[in-house]
């Protein structure tokens, strides 16, 4: 009897491993941008000196932060390398001087859509298809 619940046992053991992903299926960017990101410069133009422009990725598919003037919110996904942030960000609507209104909506404009990834330490480099810079951002602190 107690063979046969061995048997059983690794049975469920080895069917419990199969079925979970590999960790080269994970994505290992997932982790890394996870936190609190400020925002340094936009299609590579800096941005307004102590602007609260930054973004927060909640390690969920959940992105929150302030978009220079209103507070953003929206969804992403981290695939192959890239970072895939959602068509719907929605933000507050609050009027600020129009030199923040102005880099608020240059940031939403580039958000959205597929970008690639490049990692500098704690700079995160976000590139459109041919490798130009859409976005510049540095990690202010993780979860």
């Amino acid at each position: 009897m107690s063979q046969i619940v061995k048997g059983l046992v690794v049975f469920c053991s080895l069917l419990a491993v199969a079925c979970s992903p590999l960790e080269s299926e994970k994505s290992s960017s997932a982790p890394m941008l996870e936190g609190q990101w400020r925002v340094e410069s936009i299609t590579g133009d800096g941005v307004i000196d102590y602007s609260p422009a930054q973004l927060f990725f909640d390690g969920q598919g959940k992105l929150s932060g302030n978009a220079s003037c209103n507070r953003l919110f929206g969804e992403y996904d981290v695939a192959d390398g890239e970072l895939i942030i959602g068509e719907q960000i929605g933000t507050t609507r609050m009027m600020c001087v129009p030199a923040l209104m102005n880099q608020e909506q240059k940031l939403l404009s580039v958000l959205p859509g597929t970008h690639r990834m490049q990692w500098k330490q704690e700079v995160l480099y976000l590139l459109d298809e041919s490798g130009g810079e859409i976005l510049r951002i540095i990690r202010q602190q993780q979860p």
